[in-house]
C-alpha cells in the first residue's frame, strides 16, 4: 500500500468536485447579467483544488519551452510516467498521487517513442507499472478521416475523446504540430488558440500542458530579459498561460535550468533547478552542480571590443556577435555601454571599449575587495595619518592579474572606473611617510 487511498475513491472524489465546480458555473449570473456584488462574489462556496501540475490547478493552461532538440519531450514523457505511476517528480509532478494522463504527440517517429518509454519504464516498480498501463493514455501523429488531426479543425473530437479518458492532465507536444497556424507571431491568431485550450481545461477540469519553442538566439524572443516572454512568436502564447517553465541545456557543463519563469501558485516567485539528462535511463535528475553563468548581451558587446587596439565599426561589431544575438541589440547595447562610461565613441559609427588607466596609487590587486587603509579624503588636510576604508569594492585585478578589461563584469568594470576617476581628480591622497 501506499498510503493513499484506492484510485476509484480518489477518482470519485474528484468527480464530484468536479460537478460542484460546474455547478457553481450553472448556478452564476445569466447572460443578462455579468456582474455580481461583493456578497454575493463572497458568499460562493467554491474552491480551485490543489496543485496537479507544473505549478497549476484544474482549469490551467501551462506552457514549457526550450530550443528544438534539448529535452523538452524527454522532460515531458518524465512527467506522464510520474504522474500515472503515482510517484512525485519535483517540482511538475509535486505529490505521489496517481493521475490520469493524456500524451498527444505530434512530433517525431512513434518507434522512437516507443523505444524512450521503455527504456524509461525500466526504473519503475512492477505495481507502478500496472498504474501505468490503466492511467497513460497515448496519441501519437493521429489521424481523422486519413488526414493529420489537427487541434484547430477537431478540437470538438478531442474533447469527446477527452470525456471518455477523463484526464487529469493532457499534455500537447508541441503546439506548433498540434495546430494549423499561418503566423505564429499573429497575436490574434495564438490568442484564439489559447482560449480554446483554456476552454477545454476549464470543461474537463484538467491541466492542459503545451510544448512550445524558444526563439532562435538572433532573434529577438531568444534573447528578451522577460523570461516568460522568451517563447518563439506572439506574446500572447505566454500571456494566457498560467505557469511557465524554460528548459536551457548548456553545452560545455551539459546542465539543464528549469526555470519557473511564471506562475500563479503559492508565492507566485520565479524559481529555477539545475538537473542533468542521463542519456541511458532518459531521466532528468536534479544536481548541486551550477552551469556557468550566462554572460548579458551588454558583457558578450563589451568584451568583443575589449579584445581590440583599434575603434571598430557598428557593422564590424554586428559581425564579430552574428549569431548569439540580433544587430539591433548590437546597437542597443553599444549605446547603453557609451552612457555608462564603458565604451566610448571615437567618431560617429566607431566604437572602442575604454582605456584602462592602472593607478599607481595602492597598486591594487587581486583579491582587494576594500580601499586600502592609508587612504583618506584629499581635502581633510590629514595627509599623514592612516584613514578608514572609504567603501567596499568588488575585485579589482592589476595589470599584472593575466585578467583583461573586457574580462570583468559589468559591476567590476564600473567600480573600477569609479575609483579611477576619483583617482584622477585627487579625491584620495596617499599616505606620506
Amino acid at each position: 500500500m501506499n498510503g493513499f487511498p484506492p484510485m476509484s475513491v480518489t477518482r470519485e472524489l474528484e468527480k464530484q468536485e468536479a460537478a460542484k465546480h460546474r455547478k457553481a458555473r450553472v448556478d452564476q449570473p445569466s447572460a443578462g447579467r455579468i456582474s455580481e456584488n461583493f456578497a454575493e462574489f463572497i458568499s460562493r462556496d467554491e474552491c480551485d483544488g490543489e496543485v496537479i501540475s507544473h505549478e497549476a490547478f484544474p482549469g490551467e493552461l501551462v506552457m514549457i519551452q526550450s530550443v528544438t532538440n534539448k529535452g523538452k519531450s524527454t522532460k515531458e514523457r518524465n512527467v506522464a510516467l510520474c504522474h500515472a505511476a503515482g510517484r512525485a517528480f519535483p517540482p511538475l509532478v509535486p505529490s505521489a498521487i496517481e493521475r490520469r494522463v493524456w500524451l498527444l504527440n505530434f512530433e517525431g517517429a512513434g518507434g522512437r517513442l516507443r523505444s524512450d518509454l521503455r527504456v524509461m519504464g525500466r526504473v519503475f516498480s512492477e505495481a507502478e507499472m500496472v498504474r501505468i498501463r490503466q492511467n497513460l493514455f497515448i496519441s501519437h501523429a493521429p489521424e481523422i478521416n486519413d488526414e493529420p488531426l489537427s487541434l484547430s479543425r477537431h478540437l470538438e473530437i478531442v474533447k469527446a475523446e477527452a470525456h471518455a479518458i477523463e484526464p487529469d492532465v493532457i499534455i500537447i507536444d508541441t503546439a506548433s504540430a498540434a495546430f494549423n497556424i499561418r503566423n505564429e507571431s499573429d497575436n490574434s491568431e495564438v490568442a484564439q488558440i489559447m482560449k480554446s485550450l483554456i476552454q477545454m481545461a476549464r470543461q474537463l477540469n484538467c491541466v492542459v500542458v503545451i510544448v512550445h519553442h524558444i526563439g532562435k538566439a538572433k532573434a529577438e524572443d531568444g534573447q528578451t530579459r522577460e523570461a516568460a516572454h522568451r517563447g518563439r512568436g506572439a506574446s500572447a502564447w505566454a500571456d494566457f498561460s498560467s505557469a511557465i517553465f524554460n528548459l536551457e541545456h548548456d553545452q560545455v557543463s551539459g546542465l539543464d535550468t528549469l526555470t519557473c519563469a511564471k506562475r500563479k501558485s503559492g508565492t507566485g516567485e520565479n524559481y529555477e533547478i539545475v538537473m542533468r539528462l542521463d542519456r541511458e535511463t532518459r531521466w532528468f535528475s536534479p544536481v548541486n552542480e551550477a552551469p556557468p553563468r550566462v554572460l548579458s548581451n551588454r558583457e558578450l558587446v563589451l568584451r568583443a571590443l575589449g579584445g581590440l587596439d583599434t575603434p571598430i565599426s557598428t557593422a564590424g561589431v554586428e559581425q564579430l556577435l552574428e549569431g548569439k544575438m540580433s544587430e539591433r541589440t548590437v546597437r542597443n547595447c553599444l549605446k547603453a555601454l557609451v552612457t555608462d562610461g564603458l565604451i566610448t565613441q571615437p567618431k560617429r559609427g566607431f566604437w572602442k571599449a575604454r582605456e584602462r588607466i592602472t593607478p599607481e596609487l595602492g597598486k591594487l590587486g587581486n583579491g582587494h575587495k576594500s580601499l586600502p587603509s592609508c587612504l583618506i579624503p584629499a581635502e581633510s588636510g590629514d595627509l599623514g595619518k592612516l584613514g578608514e576604508p572609504l567603501c567596499e569594492l568588488p575585485d579589482l585585478p592589476n595589470g599584472e592579474s593575466g585578467r583583461e578589461w573586457g574580462d570583468l563584469t559589468i559591476e567590476e568594470q564600473e567600480a573600477r572606473a569609479i575609483f579611477e576617476e576619483g583617482n584622477k581628480i585627487g579625491f584620495f591622497a596617499e599616505r606620506v611617510a
